[in-house]
């Protein structure tokens, strides 16, 4: 497991169950398994009880316990870790190794920053343009609006113009037969007062001849 174990680093104790220097060691350790500071760090540990793995013990030369040896870039020849035996040395060595030695957690990748390139003279070209564009599309719809209200307005003067003419000829017919009437009326009254007055003079002529 910690040969083959290319990605991380190991921190492997050697220990014994009868060992007086074991035991205030494990927590010691254990606070340092725990600490933030390893956090982004590869960092594996692993533990051989001495007398249950003597091949082990005798391979890798272990005389005393606890041992500590450090399964870093070279697998197969483990280093010795010589500092105290302390939470805080323990991690300050940790740290160290695992920064110089390359087994830090990569950190996530930053989001694509977008890139802006900027034309000034293609902006204000297009802004301008889009802007000409508005105009003359106001301008167009302005003289369209302008041509409409010309055209009802002609249709409407056109249309009062000949309801005018056709009220005043009909007008004028109107006057024109109550003058003929009148007229033809006046004529006969004279006609009629001319008999009646022709009458009364031939009635006199003759009421005169009748006295003489």
């Amino acid at each position: 497991m910690v040969v083959n174990d290319e990605e991380n680093m190991w921190m492997v104790t050697f220990y014994a169950d009868w060992c007086p220097y074991c035991e205030p060691f494990s927590p010691e350790l254990e606070s340092a398994q725990n600490d933030l500071q390893l956090t982004d760090k590869k960092i594996k540990f692993g533990a051989v009880n001495v007398m249950e793995n003597r091949d082990l013990t005798i391979h890798y030369g272990v005389a005393r316990s606890p041992s500590v040896k450090i399964f870093g870039k070279d697998k197969v020849t483990p280093e010795d870790y010589e500092g105290h035996r302390k939470q805080a040395e323990l991690v300050t060595y940790l740290v160290e190794y695992a920064d110089t030695n390359e087994f830090v957690v990569p950190p996530p990748p930053l989001p694509p920053t977008a890139t802006y390139l900027y034309n000034i003279n293609s902006i204000v070209g297009d802004v301008s343009a889009a802007h000409g564009k508005r105009i003359n599309d106001a301008e167009v719809a302005h003289s369209e609006a302008i041509g409409e209200i010309t055209k009802l307005g002609h249709e409407t003067l056109d249309l009062v113009k000949t309801d005018f003419e056709a009220r005043l000829t009909e007008l004028v017919t109107e006057r024109n037969l109550a003058l003929t009437d009148s007229k033809q009326s006046t004529t006969d009254e004279i006609i009629e007062a001319r008999t009646i007055h022709a009458n009364n003079i031939a009635f006199l002529d003759k009421e005169a001849i009748e006295t003489i």
